[in-house]
């Protein structure tokens, strides 16, 4: 059924006032003429006028991008330029499309009217939990700049515990995975030739007994290790599998806080760093003017783990109730002493001074228990490949040694 020629349309326009000051917007009307009209009877000259794209899913705006988007953004709000027109500006200079789109939708939002939180509300998939409601809270107080900025710095200290994470697993990662290629190596196309040829003088009797003991065992390893690695494979791949199919159902979250919190090692630097993130997150919705229990809030939703969300209710609670914080029975994340420093401060003191002291001083702590995660893993890891390749040479060895024995006894 063909589509009715009068039905609604949105047109995205471009005009100038008549004093030249330039206009962008979108525009419903039922065809390109009623839209012509409907400008110019509004005294605009009308410089570009297309129908608007239907929104598409847009991509995240994660990481790095994210964070050169809102620097960018917070530096031309500083300069007094609008939100939206600051949004279409940065939109032009991104090099993805699909990032651009993402900015753009919420740039057309605001022009066709809708409130800044409604706009970045309704692309919640495309940015953080938090920025949604700082970004109404910065405009409410008249600081949407300064706001923009403490975000900013959340997101470097996320990306700076982000990197000391991996830079503590990449080096036992990288290791083991040498290890088990060596091994590999020698199980392919090294061991099963020594082997026959070894096996043909023990049948011929020029060994008076059978291969050491030592070199059968690490013969069989050795040619046992690409069905090991194919095993480890597929365990792995079933592992980020099934971890990426709680992520879909909402349980990742709650794999996350009830098995990895709980390695040795890793689990305190992840527990540091969850709290570094939450108190930083906490710091930055305080400062856009939000009172302790919306902060709470937002920074337990910044962070995305239900153990800190319990919490975060917890405390919200005593709060509410004109309990101290630090008399909450159960906190699961949050140490006492951080209930207590909140506790500390004086009703005319800034509260987000006091979180963001928190936060670097947990993120500290994250980064002194991967400086003592990385002292303990580098010399257990030497202990243990040393130890593997050093018996793996005496096996390969050690009858060698025996045949050259027994020809100079025949000698």
């Amino acid at each position: 059924m063909p589509a009715d020629a009068d039905a609604p349309q949105i047109f995205r326009y471009e005009a100038q006032t008549a004093q030249g000051q330039a206009l962008s917007g979108t525009l419903e009307a039922a065809n390109a003429d009623e839209a012509r009209w409907k400008l110019t009877g509004l005294g605009l000259r009308l410089l570009e006028l297309e129908p608007a794209r239907a929104p598409g899913p847009g991509r995240p705006l994660r990481g790095e991008d994210f964070a050169a988007f809102n620097h960018q953004l917070a530096q031309l709000t500083s300069a007094g330029l609008p939100v939206e027109r600051g949004l279409r500006l940065i939109a032009r200079d991104l090099h993805s499309r699909r990032l651009a789109r993402s900015v753009e939708q919420v740039a057309e939002d605001l022009e066709a009217g809708k409130p800044l939180s409604e706009a970045f509300a309704a692309r919640a998939s495309g940015f953080p939990p938090l920025y949604a409601a700082v970004m109404e809270a910065g405009v409410k107080s008249g600081n949407l700049s300064g706001i923009l900025l403490n975000l900013g710095r959340h997101l470097e200290l996320l990306s700076r515990l982000r990197r000391s994470l991996w830079q503590v697993c990449a080096y036992p990662l990288m290791v083991l995975v040498t290890f088990a290629a060596v091994m590999t190596f020698l199980g392919v196309w090294i061991v099963p030739v020594l082997r026959a040829e070894l096996d043909a003088f023990v049948t011929e009797g020029v060994f008076e007994t059978q291969m050491p003991r030592l070199s059968r065992v690490v013969f069989d390893l050795a040619e046992a290790m690409p069905l090991v690695l194919v095993g480890v494979a597929a365990v792995a791949i079933a592992g980020l599998l099934s971890w990426w199919l709680l992520g879909r159902a909402g349980g990742g979250p709650w794999l996350f806080d009830h098995v990895l919190l709980r390695l040795p090692l890793v689990g305190p630097v992840l527990r540091h760093n969850l709290v570094a993130r939450w108190c930083d997150a906490a710091s930055v919705a305080v400062a856009a003017r939000l009172d302790l229990p919306a902060s709470l809030d937002l920074a337990s939703s910044a962070v995305g783990s239900p153990l800190l969300r319990e919490d975060s209710q917890g405390l919200k609670v005593a709060h509410e109730v004109g309990e101290p914080l630090a008399g909450v029975q159960r906190l699961r994340l949050v140490p006492r002493t951080v209930a207590t420093a909140i506790d500390l401060t004086a009703p005319g003191q800034d509260l987000s001074i006091t979180f963001t002291t928190l936060s670097a001083m947990h993120a500290r702590q994250a980064e002194n228990r991967l400086g003592m995660a990385q002292a303990i893993l580098k010399p257990v890891l030497l202990l243990l490949v040393g130890g593997g390749l050093s018996l793996m040479v005496a096996g390969i060895f050690l009858p060698f040694v025996r045949l050259l024995q027994t020809i100079s006894k025949l000698s």
